[in-house]
């Protein structure tokens, strides 16, 4: 997931971009701080927060959307709805209800924080934006192209340029995770 936090230690518009492990690293940075110029670092970490929220809800609604599914789809009666869900209550059908079992998630055949890379996420949820699928009921239709916080092409600079290395303790440089810009 986006750690927004990590802009306390690594100044995205100006801080150093290594070359390695990959040679257009600096370049890449070059290119997305090119288009942050204009923001002040408080303005870019709101940015950072508001795609750490976004992706966020967006796993998590995909997750309930799935299982709201899949309860329509089975019978409580069958041995299939069993696998997928457990009784909370009593035996009494009044005092419970069918909770989804842990670690069941990579059954669903849905997009993860484990299997979806953030660039990828935010471009689904960029699509789905204008259609208002992820604006609460009464919200204002954001215009195409852009959220309060910044531009779409903004959001995607931002994820590119919080793409810093980390270093290992056997001093490798490793990435908390990989986006293409």
């Amino acid at each position: 997931m986006f750690f927004h936090k990590q802009f306390e230690e690594f100044d995205p518009l100006s801080g150093d971009v290594p070359s390695h492990p990959f040679s257009y690293l600096p370049e890449i940075a070059y290119r997305a701080r090119t288009l942050l110029q204009y923001r002040r670092p408080e303005q870019i970490t709101a940015i950072a927060k508001r795609i750490n929220s976004e992706v966020e809800d967006y796993f998590n609604d995909l997750k309930y959307l799935a299982i709201s599914e899949l309860k329509e789809k089975l019978d409580p009666r069958d041995e299939e709805f069993e696998r997928f869900f457990d009784w909370d209550g009593s035996s009494k059908i009044d005092n419970g209800r069918w909770i989804f079992k842990d670690g069941m998630e990579d059954e669903l055949d849905i997009q993860t924080a484990e299997n979806t890379s953030e660039v990828d996420a935010l471009k689904s949820i960029i699509e789905k934006r204008d259609s208002c699928f992820f604006l609460p009921d009464g919200a204002p239709e954001p215009e195409p192209d852009e959220y309060s916080e910044g531009k779409d092409y903004e959001l995607f600079a931002v994820l590119s340029v919080k793409q810093r290395p980390i270093l290992s303790t056997n001093q490798r440089p490793i990435f908390s995770t990989f986006s293409a810009f």
